[in-house]
């Protein structure tokens, strides 16, 4: 039965075998039979080329921007606000208020001198004493500085009398820094080194005597100038005044009561201006060496020296028809080494005695003398000696006076205490007035 069923099959297999088989070798992939042994492998082909990368596109050019409006003009800026910074305020020599940019200023100065006096002088019943408290001076001084002090303005009153009394009140225009200055108003006129120099500035309690008789003080008018603190060696001046000095007088006119003879004063005023001027013409001139104050009586422990000489002269005429025409020459002079000073002058003076100003005769002639030490800047003993010899007979006075200060604050805080011997000549001798006095002052 297998036979049958194997010859026809057997019989196609056999002629369709070979080449089937060849067929299916060929279509058939390859397998590896472990027991034979291995083919070649077949060379792998080249790896094909890397495409390159495709290259980014080149940036497309900017479209032209369209043009820039124009800038506006610039604005001016506005100007800058002025500072705020508020006013200096200080102390120097004085307290000092000054504007912001400093070309403004206010210096404000005070001082008052409480003082008492003791007196022992001959009288017709014997001698007598007396002794009072006063106030010498009680003063306010304003001195405003404008413009960099081109322009500098003084305000300077007393109240000791119990009034207001002017002192200073002028105006001083700077010309030539140093070298020239205009002054108008009232202000001490060209005279001697002690009455210019400031009451606060003295060795002494007062002034010598011969400052009472020769000297004439402040005046109103208007004066040529240096500065005498700063120009060296030269200084100078030259002014022209009313001749009245500042000393005011009562004017008015008196009415008088027909039943009881009794007057009263109508329309009075005091006033320093004359109703017909004399005037007087003032100069003075001299030289200044070293660094002192040649202004200052002393200057304790500020270790300077130096030698000041001037002369001055005052004429007052007789515009008025007054007969009080008047001559003054002055010659003083100072000196300092440190902490010792020296310092005096000569006084001469004559009065009209005619109906012209040129008839002059002599009036006086004056000498002081002074010396002072100052011992570790705190107490300074000083000695002076003055004395007027006048034209007439028995009419001459002399001052023998010696005193010590103590300076507690420098100058703002000191205390003066001197005692004098005044000779003053009379007929059948000669009468002796002895003066005490001690003086406080104080000041800014």
């Amino acid at each position: 039965m297998h036979r049958a069923l194997l010859t026809p099959l057997t019989l196609a297999a056999l002629l369709c075998g070979p080449t089937a088989a060849r067929a299916e070798e060929a279509t058939a992939p390859a397998t590896e039979t472990p027991s034979e042994a291995p083919e070649d492998p077949a060379p792998e082909p080249p790896p094909a080329p890397e495409a390159p990368a495709p290259e980014a596109p080149a940036p497309e050019a900017p479209a032209p921007e369209a043009p820039a409006p124009e800038a506006p003009a610039p604005e001016t800026p506005p100007a800058p606000e002025a500072p705020t910074t508020p006013p200096l305020v200080d102390y120097h020599k004085g307290f000092r208020i000054r504007s912001a940019d400093q070309r403004f200023s206010l210096t404000i100065n005070a001082r008052v001198q409480p003082r008492f006096t003791f007196e022992n002088e001959p009288g017709e019943d014997g001698r007598s004493s007396s002794g009072a408290f006063s106030i010498a001076r009680a003063r306010l001084k304003l001195t405003g500085s404008l413009f960099d002090e081109a322009v500098v303005l003084t305000l300077h009153v007393d109240f000791s009398t119990g009034t207001i009394e002017p002192k200073d009140l002028a105006a001083v225009f700077q010309v030539v820094p140093e070298q020239l200055y205009v002054s108008v108003g009232q202000f001490k006129k060209p005279d001697d080194r002690a009455s210019i120099a400031s009451s606060s500035k003295l060795q002494l309690v007062e002034r010598a005597i011969t400052e009472k008789y020769f000297g004439d003080g402040r005046d109103v008018g208007v004066m040529l100038h240096n500065d005498p603190t700063q120009a060296r060696p030269v200084e100078w001046s030259v002014g022209i005044f009313n001749g009245t000095s500042e000393r005011a007088t009562l004017d008015g006119g008196v009415q008088v009561d027909v039943l009881t003879g009794v007057g009263s004063i109508t329309g009075a005023r005091f006033n320093n201006v004359p109703a017909r001027p004399k005037p007087m013409l003032a100069a003075r001139g001299g030289f200044i060496l070293g660094d002192l104050n040649a202004y200052d009586e002393s200057e304790p422990g500020k270790g300077r020296s130096g030698v000041a000489v001037a002369a001055s002269g005052q004429w007052t005429f007789d515009a008025d028809q007054s007969g009080a025409g008047r001559i003054r020459g002055i010659l003083d002079w100072i000196a300092r080494y440190h902490d010792l000073s020296a310092s005096g002058g000569f006084f001469l003076a004559s009065t009209q005695s005619g109906e012209t100003w040129s008839e002059q005769a002599f009036d006086a002639f004056g000498v002081t003398a002074q010396v002072g030490y100052a011992i570790a800047a705190r107490v300074e003993p000083a000695l002076r000696y003055a004395r007027i010899v006048r034209g007439g007979d028995d009419d001459d006075r002399q001052e023998f006076t010696l005193g010590v200060t103590g300076y507690v604050q420098d100058d703002a805080v000191k205390i003066c205490a001197d005692a004098s011997a005044l000779v003053d000549e009379a007929p059948g001798g000669q009468e002796l007035t002895w003066r005490a006095r001690v003086n406080l002052e104080v000041g800014f």
